[in-house]
């Protein structure tokens, strides 16, 4: 097995380039042929990673550190999988996100080192957050495939989020700022929630039109905010639908009920929210409202959303909420009856 090491020197600090050495070490330990390449931002690593793709149309690419790295899709063998190769990402959900248009057209296996700020995906696919487990996850686990959303055309694995959140994300950028569990980065949270004026939306599926006053709507492919914190309670990977939570905006005192059910991973029952499962949804606002992906800046409002089935393979523990096998055919169910969850 072939693999394409590329880090950031200047991002996430001595602790997470450590991290990187101890993964390098680990894959070369197990009989893994590392090129490693040291970027100094994105730029160069997408210069670095085409030149070396093109090079050889079956190198696996394993990504370290926060690098934020947007790569081009390059013209990949998609059987790097039946070789046994895989992608391997060191780093978080921005890192992840930014290889996604590479890591679905290629199909390569991805096996993930949690080394972000919130880790999410890693915590819904039931990651381990402690490096030994990761690295033996990463290097030996199966592959199984998972859904993508796409909005406006761009793909993200998690959560999308229109109003409130995206505010907040919008106010942390650029991503150093991101220390959003921080004392200070809270106090600016409930300063912008305590001042944040609510939006009109329309959000239309298949089979509803609603339309009101709303502080936050999420459309869900997968369930957590962070490693723990599950958002949208329900949302699955593997199930081919979207979860989409709309949150009503009633005064201080509701909005403030719905925020403590969101940080218990329990919104569902509160008054004023509304949980609809849909294939596709667009989602306007008046006035248009900032949008997050995945806890990155993804424009306004409008945003038409929709979910692609299994066309990310990714390496999970057994047991985890996904497919097993390296990918899934969709089937077209009628729009008013979600499909039944499937057992593993």
């Amino acid at each position: 097995m072939r693999a394409l090491l590329v880090a950031n020197p200047h991002a996430g600090g001595v602790r997470r380039a450590s991290r990187v050495e101890v993964v390098e070490r680990h894959l070369r330990a197990r009989g893994l042929s590392v090129t490693r390449v040291t970027s100094a931002g994105a730029a160069e690593a997408r210069a670095c990673l085409r030149e070396r793709l093109f090079a050889s149309s079956r190198v696996p690419i394993a990504v370290a550190a926060g690098g934020r790295a947007a790569l081009a899709s390059p013209s990949v063998d998609a059987t790097a999988e039946s070789a046994g190769e895989r992608v391997i990402v060191v780093g978080g959900d921005g890192t992840i996100s930014s290889l996604l248009p590479v890591l679905e057209e290629t199909r390569v296996p991805l096996g993930i080192i949690p080394a972000g700020t919130f880790n999410a995906l890693a915590g819904a696919l039931g990651i381990p957050r402690d490096l030994p487990g990761a690295l033996e996850l990463a290097v030996s686990g199966r592959p199984r495939s998972i859904d993508l959303g796409y909005a406006n055309g761009r793909p993200f694995s998690q959560i999308l989020g229109v109003g409130f959140d995206g505010a907040v994300v919008h106010s942390v950028l650029p991503a150093r700022n991101k220390r959003l569990l921080s004392p200070g980065a809270l106090l600016r949270g409930a300063r912008l929630l305590a001042r944040f004026r609510p939006i009109r939306a329309r959000i239309e599926t298949e089979a509803t039109v609603i339309e009101q006053d709303v502080w936050l709507v999420l459309v869900a492919n997968a369930s957590r905010y962070t490693y723990c914190v599950e958002a949208a309670p329900g949302a699955r990977l593997d199930d081919g639908w979207l979860d989409v939570w709309v949150f009503a905006a009633r005064g201080a005192r509701l909005t403030a009920r719905h925020v403590l059910g969101i940080l218990r991973g329990r919104p569902m029952g509160l008054p004023g929210v509304m949980h609809l499962r849909a294939r596709r949804a667009f989602v306007e606002t008046d006035p248009p409202s900032f949008v997050h992906l995945d806890g990155d800046g993804g424009g306004c409002t409008p945003v038409d959303v929709r979910v692609a089935p299994g066309v990310l393979n990714v390496i999970a523990p057994i047991g985890a909420r996904c497919r097993e096998g390296p990918s899934w055919e969709a089937t077209m169910w009628p729009s008013s009856h979600p499909p039944a969850r499937p057992r593993l």
